[in-house]
């Protein structure tokens, strides 16, 4: 990659807050009934704001990856900096196992709970791993090539399985490591803009560019998280690159203007398994009245308190200084 000097950009901790917030709320709200379908995942063709929030967490990687990579290669070398890449998208796997597992104890009608959303950062990790060092223009190049190759073996092959398999699978990680490598090219660029107007700029165009673009492929290629279609991943770009743009338009000209939502992604690793268990405890009774079938006050109230939860553990971590990192 590029070798541009990092500087810590305030908008990240903003971006994976939200994202967490968003990712606890979501997961929450998914089987009570009162709320609208126009809120939760779309069973295939069409996209919610549900299905955009895991999207964000691939992003955030692309965020912070460059400047991780920079430092270790800097301080330890460059394959000691690999290495520890490795372990860490390793390590993710094993974590979404063990979280998929609990998860089975529990399955959705007609979804095959082998893969989750940190096993899908974690294989597509991996697969940057492999370009992390190399030009822009082939990592770009590469990425367009893993979506295409992954639209082919879905429209020809795999549809049902991946419609059917929890975040799409296995196979599902060639198309959000597409994405994922594009990211970093766009990122990296925004690295290096010195000028931070010219980097809002960068954001919002590559984001309304990158949008623009899944919106007309849909037109042939449908567009739906179910099947991590090609124009899927590029409307979920677009989306994000514009998120973070206004992230960093509002947080880096002025840091500390939601102290709140950065506490939570300063910790996104930690408070990510911490959504996990405090949804057990809300789900656990069993009760349609408690949770699936509650009313509007209560569901509002348990929502509520598991944003508090997060927030008072997010602001105690952070007190103690404890940062879970792979």
């Amino acid at each position: 990659m590029e070798d541009p000097r990092y500087l810590r950009v305030q908008g990240i901790d903003g971006f994976r807050g939200l994202a967490i917030v968003l990712m606890a709320l979501g997961n929450f709200s998914f089987n009570i009934r009162w709320v609208p379908g126009a809120l939760k995942h779309m069973p295939d063709i069409g996209v919610t704001i549900a299905d955009l929030v895991a999207p964000m967490f691939i992003f955030a990687i692309a965020l912070t990856v460059g400047p991780s990579m920079q430092r270790r290669r800097i301080k330890f070398g460059k394959r000691a900096a690999q290495g520890k890449m490795a372990l860490r998208s390793l390590a993710l796997i094993g974590i979404g196992a063990i979280v998929t597992a609990g998860e089975a104890m529990n399955p959705s009608p007609g979804r095959i709970l082998s893969w989750g959303v940190l096993q899908c950062i974690g294989a597509s990790s991996l697969i940057l791993l492999l370009f992390i060092y190399s030009p822009a223009w082939l990592r770009a190049l590469t990425g367009l090539i893993l979506l295409a190759l992954y639209q082919f073996l879905l429209d020809s092959y795999f549809l049902e399985v991946v419609k059917a398999s929890s975040h799409n699978g296995l196979l599902g990680t060639l198309s959000w490591s597409g994405m994922l490598m594009i990211a970093t090219v766009i990122v990296d660029r925004f690295y290096l803009i010195k000028s931070f107007k010219w980097q809002t700029i960068w954001l919002a165009a590559s984001g309304i560019a990158a949008a623009g673009f899944g919106l007309l492929l849909s037109i042939w290629v449908p567009l739906a998280k179910s099947r991590a279609s090609a124009s899927y991943m590029a409307v979920s770009l677009g989306f994000c690159l514009l998120v973070f743009a206004v992230f960093h338009w509002f947080l880096d000209a002025k840091p500390g203007r939601l102290p709140w939502l950065q506490k939570i992604g300063r910790n996104p690793l930690a408070l990510y398994i911490a959504h996990l268990l405090i949804l057990g405890l809300v789900v656990s009774p069993g009760q349609d009245g408690w949770y699936a079938g509650a009313p509007i006050w209560l569901s509002l109230l348990q929502a509520a308190a598991i944003f508090a939860a997060l927030f008072g553990i997010a602001t105690f971590l952070e007190k103690k200084g404890w940062i879970l990192r792979l």
